[in-house]
């Protein structure tokens, strides 16, 4: 009785300490040791002021020389640091069993050296559809893999743990009843009854993996619809080559582009000569098939990707050249000119030639930010005004 000392203690008696139901309890143990001249012990737990403690309470009677009970001593035994201990323990027990057992996460205990599992819990059993968990003690994890680690994927799974001391990845399983799910792999190290284990855990991310597909095949999807998109707002509906809005975005990449690198642009201009007489005599749905004619073949013959034919306005054209002197130039204009002519598109109201020719500007110039692209494309429409102006069927070279 920390509370008093020796001489506190000398001449009280039991209900000076403990409450009235403990004495009850006493007497009728006293009772039993008296009649039956034996010792009783019980266990009794009281509020004491300082707290609450346990005793091992021994009643035991001392007889007199007539070997008749004279009066009974006691011990009192106070174990409730042991009993705190003990409490700790198994609620210590009890709650790392809940824990392990209770966890959402399938859990194995496997030995680091062999790879083979030495424990799991309820979920483990449950997740890979096991009868019983013997069936997945003493195994080695990877069998429920659907596929097995290479020797030196494992070789970087032992260094990941060692370095790091935990090592986590997304895996496809096979239950034991054959279905497949995605689960996040994850070990670590840790130390049961001195032994080394590693500690591994899998949770099911199978609904977060079809979620994951399922976002992928949309974005995949969305990806295209804008792919298609962007192709239709920089497609002339009618030639399917580029669009004037195409060409102003192109024109402003490649003369900013080339101003860095300090290279020359071209640009060459032309229209078809005479294409307001050539509907008049064929009509216009022969008037559209002769542009798309053209069209086509003038972006066949551009061969690298930089290169863009855009149709700028009813019959009139425009090449970008990216990094192409006058004379690179002038051979590509000779190329389109080859080319239209190849077509033998039938023109008997052309004052040039029988069949469909076209008048064409070429310009070139390093690209300067002090100046505005249209600049260049301004010469160049002025270069095929000069070539319509010549008699048409031909190209002519901007000249200040």
């Amino acid at each position: 009785f920390p509370s008093h000392d020796k001489g506190g203690i000398i001449g009280k008696k039991d209900q000076d300490f403990f409450p009235y139901e403990v004495i009850r309890r006493l007497r009728s143990m006293e009772k039993q040791a008296i009649f039956e001249e034996i010792s009783i012990s019980f266990e009794e737990t009281v509020q004491l002021p300082d707290g609450i403690h346990t005793f091992i309470m021994t009643k035991f009677p001392i007889v007199n020389d007539q070997n008749k009970v004279q009066t009974l001593a006691g011990i009192y035994l106070d174990i409730s640091d042991r009993k705190r201990a003990e409490l700790d323990l198994a609620y210590n027990n009890d709650l790392r069993g809940e824990i392990y057992n209770g966890s959402a996460d399938a859990i194995f205990l496997v030995d680091p050296f062999s790879m083979l599992t030495f424990d799991c819990n309820r979920r483990a059993v449950n997740m890979f559809e096991a009868e019983r968990k013997e069936e997945l003690i003493g195994i080695e994890g990877q069998t429920l893999q659907k596929c097995k680690f290479t020797e030196a994927q494992i070789k970087s799974i032992h260094g990941d743990i060692e370095q790091f001391g935990y090592w986590s990845q997304k895996v496809e399983y096979i239950t034991k009843k054959g279905n497949h799910f995605w689960g996040n792999l994850a070990a670590k190290p840790i130390e049961v009854a001195g032994k080394e284990m590693n500690l591994v855990r899998v949770t099911d991310i199978s609904d977060r993996k079809k979620a994951d597909l399922a976002l992928a095949q949309t974005q995949a999807e969305l990806r295209r619809v804008n792919l298609e998109l962007q192709k239709l707002v920089n497609l002339d509906g009618l030639t399917q080559i580029a669009n004037r809005r195409c060409f102003d975005e192109r024109i402003m990449y490649e003369w900013q582009r080339l101003h860095r690198e300090q290279r020359p642009l071209s640009l060459l201009m032309f229209d078809v000569d005479y294409f307001k007489r050539y509907n008049d005599c064929y009509g216009h749905q022969l008037g559209d098939d002769c542009l798309i004619k053209i069209a086509q073949a003038v972006e066949l013959l551009l061969c690298r990707a930089t290169d863009l034919v855009a149709r700028y306005g009813g019959e009139e054209f425009i090449v970008i050249l990216p990094n192409t002197n006058i004379e690179g130039a002038i051979a590509v204009a000779e190329r389109i000119h080859a080319a239209i002519a190849d077509l033998k598109i039938p023109h008997q109201c052309s004052d040039v030639k029988d069949f469909v020719s076209v008048s064409m500007g070429i310009v070139s110039d390093i690209p300067n930010l002090e100046r505005s692209p249209c600049v260049l494309i301004n010469q160049a429409d002025q270069a095929l005004y000069h070539a319509k102006q010549k008699g048409r069927n031909q190209s002519v070279v901007f000249t200040i």
